[in-house]
């Protein structure tokens, strides 16, 4: 084989990483052995497909951490505390987002649970049984139990199933209570005040209006007083004062009468502590400012009058000393209705302060209760229209019960 021959390989034929290769021109010395060339430690280890494969292990290695994070963050978004419960927060227009109150749920016995309550029989005719009294929380625990349930899209979720005990203080709008209907008008709400107009003309229909009330409403408080005058002096309603009743005596005599007794609930019972004086002497007129401006009737998510409405609104003004007080306005019958109001605007704000306690707007939660007016024969002076107006709530006008009727199944809207 000749030199040539095996310095320069056939075309086509690659040499391999390993083999000499040595230029044609370049001089070759036959004593000197020849070397083969070295190649870099990087080369020789494989660093480009090292390189290749930890990048994609990376990538893949990413992937994977992005999958777990997302996966254990919607997991926990989701997952619920088995020692909470959520209350209802309530459909409607104004529920708030229900919250979770920690609440440890224990188990019953589930062999107490099984058991039959014990019956109590008498096969005497005469026999008494006395009863322990019911709380006075129960027909208001009961109608919201029943509101927060399913029957209504609001007022939330109600109790927990199962053992679970307690029952979530829903919140709400007062739009989705249930109405209970009361003589032919239906009544939204759980708790009430009612103020019956006892004088005489009405004392017939007093028992029959308090038992339609008290079968939908049992813890009801109500406030039986004679007549519903509304008298104001220099701009302010008469009754709120000691001092201005000094000197009154009532108009009307009452036929029934409120006693501390008579209220089921702690409220009830506090506002005739306070006022009694007031509504005997005054009348309606007190009973509405007492309303709007103590605290503790703000439990009472509607308001109840029942009457004849034969009396109304005096408005009079204070003189020089000893001169008779100057009539300004009424509305009662018997009054000209044509005659002209001599009130200022700041002796009509009353009024205004009224219709905004019971107004009810929108979305906003309300600001006041409902009012519901029943008369038997006149309709309610003006500013009491406007304030059923104001509170979305109903005139209803109830002529049957004079002749012992009943209500009418789909009563109309009255005309205000």
């Amino acid at each position: 084989m000749s030199e040539n021959s095996s310095q320069n390989p056939p075309p086509g034929d690659e040499s391999r990483p390993d083999e000499i290769i040595v230029p044609v021109d370049a001089e070759v010395n036959p004593n000197e052995p020849l070397q083969r060339r070295k190649l870099p430690f990087w080369k020789r280890f494989g660093g480009e497909g090292f390189t290749i494969s930890l990048a994609i292990h990376g990538v893949l290695v990413i992937l994977a951490l992005f999958w777990v994070v997302s996966t254990m963050t919607e997991s926990t978004k989701t997952k619920k505390d088995p020692t909470t419960f959520a209350t209802g927060a309530g459909g409607g227009s104004n529920g708030d987002k229900a919250k979770n109150y920690e609440h440890k749920i224990k188990p019953k016995n589930a062999k107490s649970l099984a058991k039959n309550a014990a019956r109590i029989t008498s096969k005497s005719t005469t026999a008494t049984i006395a009863l322990p009294d019911m709380p006075v929380s129960t027909s208001s625990s009961m109608l919201n139990a029943l509101t927060s349930g399913g029957a209504s899209k609001g007022f939330g979720g109600g109790s927990g199933g199962g053992i679970g005990s307690g029952i979530g203080a829903g919140v709400g709008g007062g739009k989705n209570f249930v109405g209970l209907k009361v003589m032919g008008a239906r009544i939204f709400a759980n708790r009430i005040a009612v103020y019956m107009d006892s004088s005489k003309s009405l004392q017939s229909y007093l028992d029959r209006v308090r038992g339609e009330i008290t079968k939908q409403f049992p813890d009801a408080d109500i406030f039986m007083y004679g007549g519903t005058k509304i008298l104001v002096v220099n701009g302010k309603i008469v009754g709120m004062e000691k001092s201005q009743l000094k000197d009154i005596k009532p108009s009307i005599e009452a036929y029934q009468r409120t006693s501390e007794a008579s209220l089921p609930t702690s409220n009830g019972k506090d506002l005739f502590k306070k006022y009694d004086e007031a509504f005997t002497k005054v009348g309606l007129g007190a009973f509405i400012e007492a309303i709007r401006t103590d605290p503790r009737a703000r439990v009472y998510n509607a308001i109840v009058i029942f009457s004849d409405f034969n009396d109304g609104v005096v408005q009079t003004r204070t003189q020089g000393k000893g001169e008779q007080p100057m009539e300004l306005y009424a509305d009662g019958v018997g009054r000209d209705k044509d005659a002209p109001d001599f009130r200022t605007a700041d002796e009509k704000r009353w009024m205004s302060a009224w219709v905004d306690h019971f107004k009810r707007g929108g979305a906003n939660p309300p600001s006041g209760p409902k009012l519901y007016l029943f008369s038997t024969d006149q309709p309610p002076p003006p500013v009491l229209i406007d304030c059923v107006k104001a509170s979305k709530g109903k005139l209803t006008m109830v002529k049957w019960l004079l002749t012992g009727g009943n209500p009418p199944e789909n009563p109309e809207d009255e005309e205000y």
